[in-house]
């Protein structure tokens, strides 16, 4: 498995390429779940919960609809990417 630095708004993120293929996606939008949880839909057609849930997710982010505007376009590691590629 390769590893490679990657850097956006200041934060340093190791990316994980496997087979080539990144398993980060592109955040394209936000949606409510049916229990009114932040989801994000990625790049790669899948989704991701993003809660702020501490002191086990800080993501104090996903709770202003600014703070979710700002982070179109940043990377989330796709949990159900990596799980197809293993």
């Amino acid at each position: 498995m390769q590893i490679r630095p990657y850097i956006k708004r200041k934060i340093a993120v190791e990316t994980f390429v496997f087979q080539g293929e990144t398993m980060y996606q592109k955040i394209m939008s936000f949606h409510l779940d049916e229990e009114d949880h932040w989801v994000a839909d990625l790049e790669c057609g899948h989704t991701q919960h993003v809660r702020h849930n501490p002191p086990w997710q800080n993501r104090r982010w996903v709770t202003s609809e600014i703070g979710r505007e700002e982070h179109i376009g940043i990377k989330l590691k796709c949990k159900k990417c990596v799980e197809e590629n293993i």
